[in-house]
């Protein structure tokens, strides 16, 4: 009985070690993904910005060349 005791104890220890490892590796994982997610973010903020600026200036060369805003008429 002791000895299938042992052989249980030691089977319990590898796999909490395991479960260790993994769960380890999970969080590294999950504060990478999160990283990026933080940079994409990032990254669509300045291109709707850009968006917003190229649409301000295309307005303005609207107004400029044909005296006009789009969707405005004569």
């Amino acid at each position: 009985i002791r000895i299938q005791q042992d052989i249980y104890d030691e089977t319990d220890a590898a796999l909490e070690a395991q479960i260790t490892t993994l769960t380890e590796r999970l969080d590294a994982q999950e504060e990478s993904l999160a990283a990026r997610l933080h940079a994409l973010d990032a990254v669509i903020a300045e291109l709707e910005s850009q968006d917003l600026l190229l649409d301000a200036a295309l307005q303005s060369l609207n107004l400029v060349l044909y005296g006009r805003r789009d969707g405005e008429s004569w």
